[in-house]
């Protein structure tokens, strides 16, 4: 987006998500704000914004929080404002892995993602929590797998069955 011309504005919880985002962006001579912040909190609270991207994130907590992050989404949206995120499915290879910590919510024991919550969504589930949204496309990406190569996690990009979600801040 910021190749395109667009003032991007980036937030994150984890600072080495931070620095690899500052680093990435000199080494391709973009700009961004970029900020360490928690998903529920906008660091931008003057700033109403045209689009929202989420990717692979918004899942990471427990759906409480995840509510509220999607709230605070939904304020900072312009009146027609796109929402274009992706969340895990309950069909995903993760699912019901780790510690249970509320319904459809897991903590990961081990990997590189061990500590972390995974909120896991079925249609209906998805369908609530975008409750006041206008959905545009809502999509489940369901990847089947074969074969599984040696360390198959570390350079698969789509080890997971997840939600696509376009969504629109009724005017």
């Amino acid at each position: 987006m910021a190749s395109m011309g667009h003032r991007v504005y980036a937030s994150d919880n984890a600072p080495n998500a931070i620095d690899l985002t500052c680093k990435w962006l000199a080494k391709l001579h973009l700009r961004a704000e970029v900020e360490l912040a928690d998903m529920i909190d906008c660091p931008w609270q003057d700033i109403s914004f045209h689009g929202v991207v989420s990717w692979n994130a918004v899942h990471h907590n427990t759906l409480d929080n995840i509510q509220k992050a999607i709230d605070t989404i939904y304020r900072q949206l312009i009146p027609g404002g796109l929402f274009v995120a992706s969340v895990m499915s309950t069909k995903a290879d993760g699912y019901s892995k780790g510690q249970e910590i509320e319904p459809q919510t897991f903590v990961q024991d081990d990997g590189f993602e061990a500590g972390v919550p995974h909120h896991y969504f079925d249609e209906a589930s998805l369908r609530a929590l975008l409750a006041k949204w206008e959905l545009l496309s809502l999509a489940e990406q369901v990847v089947t797998y074969v074969e599984r190569g040696e360390n198959f996690l570390e350079y698969n990009p789509f080890d997971y069955t997840k939600w696509l979600i376009l969504a629109r801040k009724k005017t």
